[in-house]
């Protein structure tokens, strides 16, 4: 008679232990992606950045000789940008690190902003280097396309 009464518990108790395992596959299966996504995210700030991801976007509506152009100026610029973007990185982490340091010292982070603005600056020529060696030997067409071009969607 005890066996009788065990039997539907079990039959319970699988379903939950079923369950139980599916949904912690799931949770593994989505932190693993996620931690994937953080990785390549982060391996394309330090590479190229949003000019990287830009390059990209924008030569996928280019001509096959359009975006051979755009991406060998990129690709002739791509060191330096990818150094000066790692300063500006390291200017922003020391920033954050500044800010939560105790006591907070409002000098300093003055001075981090400034560090920051100033490691930006640095990346414009660069990019700016990159269009003027790219666009004057570009098709019209490709010239329209990179002046439709919006890395943000339009509000």
């Amino acid at each position: 008679m005890s066996i009788a009464v065990g039997q539907p518990r079990w039959r319970h108790m699988r379903w939950v232990i079923g369950i139980s395992l599916a949904l912690n596959l799931f949770l593994l299966a989505f932190l693993g992606v996620q931690g994937y996504r953080w990785r390549v995210a982060e391996r394309q700030i330090v590479s190229g950045g949003l000019v990287e991801i830009a390059i990209d976007q924008v030569s996928s509506k280019l001509s096959p000789e359009d975006a051979r152009i755009l991406r060998s100026a990129f690709m002739s610029h791509s060191g330096e940008l990818a150094t000066l973007q790692r300063q500006w990185l390291l200017a922003v982490e020391e920033t954050r690190r500044d800010i939560g340091a105790q006591p907070f010292d409002a000098a300093k982070f003055k001075a981090d902003l400034q560090a920051v603005r100033e490691a930006r600056s640095r990346i414009s020529p660069v990019i700016e280097a990159l269009l003027l060696e790219a666009i004057p030997r570009m098709s019209e067409a490709g010239r329209q396309a990179i002046s439709r071009y919006r890395l943000l969607p339009p509000h």
